[in-house]
């Protein structure tokens, strides 16, 4: 999850592997490895020593993934602006409306601690250029007019999915491009990111102005097209990471991916080989699970930045009734949904003072992220709402410093695994925080249930953080 000492957030499977053999407690290496020797190089991209100078810019994979980052995060909320209009124009069901927004969320509790080992099984930028190009065929089809609700959340599901092992492939790749420079690199991603949500949201909320949402869905379809093309021109290929430390057919920390990649090596098909890859698939869910719980400080970090999450982003799932009852429009829809990034964004200021803190900082950040939004019972106009969810955003920084405590205590080589099941709680957790949104906002007004959310999630935050630091 996390900024430590090294990074904002953590590498994903297969960065730095090491020996299956070595203890569990081992702690995390200074620098990640050298990439691989089998690299092959793309038009215009250069080799990480001619850069290593210059800031995390000056590196071409590095401007390349972010910027394939950008477009795709991009892409993902512009999905989800046009989708919560459409539904919401369709049925005028806050419930539907929800349950739509939910279901961007919910599909990472397979595709997170399920799919993420493909990032060390596959070739990474294939994998990302593949997931893309899928993503894009999904998103055109989402455009056809009339397309019946349930095939269009049906393929909501599948674009989702398919954004695990994206994000997991991508997260890999990034020590290995920026090394010296990961820490400033991961920076620049966070801020690319934030950036992003709001362009999507902002940007979006424009375009229905004058577009319908089916032909909004168009520009994201080409967006995660554009990344497919960057990424295949841009970026080296490397070897799959189980080809790099031979460990395919090895047990311990990386039994798992042996597992699946030695079903394919020697044969076996039909039942048998699915079965040992869905085997090794749930060892990498169990792995990342039990890295997480049997250390004290990464567990509150986690549980932290789960139920925050979960309760701060209640004011996105209802900005369609909630924009509505303000008498705005898909502007302020989607400026609603734009809010919290941007408060996100400004407290990169400040983000480095924050988690040089480490745990001390939870317990404020997390009442910063979630209180101001016990505001909304008091139903206060349009401005002052924004003003609310954007300090909300602010105190989400707490996400950053909980990295920095993921990331100096969980050892390299099962620190994917332990980002796939970190990811997927954070995803699933907003994904049913949604749900439950969605169906108190039918018989309830949504100033109602966010402000209750926010009463909520500062008394969780509370207990989280005060039980932590006793038995500490």
């Amino acid at each position: 999850m996390a900024d430590g000492r090294r990074a904002p957030s953590p590498p994903a499977p297969g960065s730095a592997p090491h020996p299956a053999h070595e203890p569990a407690h081992e702690p995390a290496d200074p620098a990640p490895e050298p990439a691989s020797e089998t690299a092959t190089e793309p038009a215009g991209a250069t080799s990480h020593g001619s850069a290593v100078r210059g800031g995390a810019l000056r590196l071409p994979e590095f401007r390349a993934l972010a910027v394939a980052g950008l477009l795709s995060a991009t892409g993902d909320q512009l999905a989800r602006v046009a989708l919560s209009v459409l539904v919401y124009d369709r049925t005028s069901s806050a419930l539907l409306t929800a349950l739509t927004y939910a279901l961007t969320f919910l599909p990472a509790v397979l595709g997170g601690p399920l799919l993420s080992g493909l990032a060390d099984r596959r070739p990474r930028r294939r994998l990302m250029v593949g997931a893309n190009l899928l993503q894009a065929l999904a998103m055109a089809a989402m455009a056809v007019p009339r397309l019946p609700l349930g095939l269009l959340l049906g393929l909501l599901v599948v674009v989702n999915v398919l954004a695990a092992p994206f994000n997991a492939a991508r997260a890999a790749l990034m020590p290995d491009v920026t090394r010296d420079r990961y820490v400033s690199a991961l920076v620049v991603d966070r801020t690319l990111q934030q950036t992003a949500q709001v362009l999507g949201f902002v940007g979006t909320g424009l375009l229905l102005l004058v577009l319908s949402p089916s032909t909004a869905l168009i520009g994201d379809a080409a967006s995660f097209l554009a990344s497919a093309v960057l990424l295949r021109g841009w970026v080296l290929e490397r070897a799959p990471a189980t080809a790099l430390d031979g460990a395919a057919g090895s047990v311990g920390a990386v039994g798992a991916v042996g597992a699946t990649g030695a079903a394919g090596a020697t044969g076996v098909t039909g039942a048998a080989g699915r079965r040992s890859r869905v085997g090794g698939a749930l060892h990498d869910a169990s792995l990342g699970t039990s890295t997480i719980w049997r250390d004290p400080r990464v567990r509150q970090a986690v549980l932290v930045t789960w139920v925050v999450s979960a309760f701060a982003i209640v004011p996105e799932a209802l900005a369609a009734p909630y924009a509505r009852t303000l008498t705005g429009g898909p502007l302020l829809v989607a400026l609603l949904m734009a809010a919290n990034p941007v408060g996100n964004v400004v407290s990169g200021l400040w983000a480095r003072r924050w988690s040089s803190r480490g745990e001390r900082a939870l317990g404020p950040l997390a009442q910063l992220a979630v209180l101001p939004l016990a505001f909304c019972l008091l139903r206060p106009p349009a401005s002052v709402v924004l003003g609310l969810v954007g300090l909300s955003g602010v105190g989400m920084t707490v996400s950053l410093v909980a990295r920095t405590v993921f990331v100096a205590n969980i050892p390299t080589r099962v620190r994917g695994r332990a980002f796939g099941v970190a990811a997927a709680g954070i995803t699933v957790s907003q994904g049913v925080a949604v749900a439950i949104a969605g169906a108190a906002a039918s018989p309830l007004a949504p100033s109602t249930v966010i402000g209750a959310a926010g009463l909520v999630g500062s008394a969780a935050a509370v207990v989280l953080t005060t039980a932590t630091r006793v038995r500490a």
